[in-house]
């Protein structure tokens, strides 16, 4: 009887951490913006600095002259009753954009369908997967001062 909770609970903690492994940040608290940003900077190949900082979004841009890359973190956030104020209490992360050359964002793409791969529902194009509550596309955004760039949006699926 041990060896079977034993086994049961090995069943349980490996699925809840595939499922983990599947959200893609979607969903996750604003406490993950950190390894957000270090994935795009790790792939993207340009450091990061932080733009405008608010209650429901977070902007980051590549320090260069011609700002090749951005990452735009959108928060959900829900009023909430403080005291006597309202203020925004962050639940989640809605949806992320990471733009930067055509090249390295399509690594990153490359990237997340590999982790996420056992999670894929529907990928019915070469530049869109499905999952079953978010979605990753990727769409190409012409040149920038002659370099090919690209935008990777992770968001939500809108059924859900």
């Amino acid at each position: 009887m041990k060896k079977l909770l034993f086994c049961l609970s090995i069943m349980v903690f490996l699925h809840q951490k595939s499922i983990g492994q599947c959200n893609m940040w979607i969903g996750d608290s604003k406490d993950s913006i950190g390894s957000i940003k270090w994935k795009a900077e790790e792939m993207l190949k340009f450091e990061l600095i932080p733009s405008v900082q608010n209650s429901k979004f977070r902007y980051y841009y590549s320090d260069t002259v011609y700002r090749f890359c951005q990452v735009i973190i959108d928060m959900e956030a829900k009023k909430q009753l403080v005291g006597n104020e309202i203020v925004d209490q962050i639940s989640g992360i809605r949806s992320i954009k990471i733009s930067g050359p055509d090249d390295r964002v399509n690594n990153l793409f490359v990237w997340i369908k590999q982790q996420t791969s056992s999670c894929i529902k529907y990928a019915a194009f070469a530049s869109a997967v499905n999952f079953d509550k978010y979605r990753v596309v990727i769409q190409k955004d012409g040149e920038k001062m002659g370099i090919e760039v690209s935008t990777l949006t992770i968001m939500s699926n809108s059924w859900h």
